[in-house]
């Protein structure tokens, strides 16, 4: 779609073949939360939790995927990403370096652009607080 200012606004519509069907259904994810500050007892089915050494990574399961999206990602209260109806995938990334820790958030959306956001976690006066460091956006198509 162009616009009057020359401007190109695009939105992926994604579609599969529906089991016992001769045609084409419209893809519609069901959004599953992630709190990061909890993780050990409240993951969610479809997220899998991958290990690393100094990073951990959170993502919906491949075979899930057409099934399901990470939608609201927050630490405890604090809200991290409310992206929800707006993406078709997104996963975190936890990382300790030197002694401070790093969330990261990838996110594809449907106007084709892959959107990766950086922020690290502070504690200020007893409290946690979360600092967006960077932002890298992408156009896909």
């Amino acid at each position: 779609m162009k616009f009057n200012s020359g401007d190109e606004r695009r939105e992926v519509t994604e579609f599969k073949m529906a089991l016992g069907s001769e045609g084409y259904v419209e893809m519609v994810r069901t959004p599953v939360e992630l709190d990061l500050k909890d993780t050990i007892n409240h993951i969610c089915r479809p997220i899998v939790e991958i290990r690393y050494p100094n990073r951990t990574y959170f993502r919906v399961s491949k075979n899930q995927r057409d099934a399901w999206v990470i939608g609201l990602i927050k630490y405890g209260d604090l809200i991290i990403d409310n992206s929800i109806y707006t993406v078709t995938y997104k996963e975190a990334l936890i990382t300790s370096e030197q002694g401070s820790e790093y969330i990261s958030i990838l996110k594809r959306t449907k106007d084709g652009h892959s959107i990766r956001t950086k922020y690290q976690l502070v504690e200020e006066n007893g409290t946690m607080q979360i600092n967006q460091l960077e932002e890298n956006i992408q156009r896909l198509f």
